[in-house]
């Protein structure tokens, strides 16, 4: 991702829109992309059908989005995102590790997934690897899970 102090300062921030139906992880993710300094928020949903109204309104560079929410669920959302925003990059943020979920998150164009209960450093990492172009699972219990 960014290599240096002089890079970070020249370079504009990504902008982010989260996905989540829980308020307080919406919160610790904003707050830990947001501290991070290379991160801009641009939209904050609680369901999959706000989602995509917010990406068309917010032109992201990528998204955080959940799988499992009211309304319309995440592997829906995402093929939409998908087909809509080719160029937007969407990593998904789940509670479950289940490889079959894994494996239809990357069908549907993912470009990352991240466990939730990863650290700080592993969704940053996650989000800039995605935005990279090179498909991200952090965590060594999420790859396993996928093999």
């Amino acid at each position: 991702m960014l290599k240096n102090v002089d890079q970070l300062q020249q370079s504009p921030r990504l902008r982010i829109v989260l996905v989540d139906d829980h308020g307080l992880l919406l919160a610790g993710a904003c707050g830990a992309l947001v501290a991070d300094r290379v991160f801009e928020i641009v939209g904050l949903a609680r369901s999959g059908s706000q989602a995509l109204p917010l990406v068309r309104g917010t032109q992201p560079d990528a998204v955080l989005l959940d799988l499992t929410m009211p309304g319309a669920d995440g592997l829906g959302c995402l093929l939409q995102i998908r087909t809509e925003f080719p160029k937007i990059k969407v990593i998904i943020c789940s509670a479950s590790a289940d490889r079959h979920q894994v494996q239809a998150a990357f069908d549907r164009g993912a470009h990352g997934y991240i466990l939730k209960g990863a650290c700080t450093i592993e969704l940053s990492s996650a989000i800039g690897q995605a935005i990279a172009d090179t498909a991200s699972m952090p965590s060594a219990e999420l790859a396993h899970a996928a093999a």
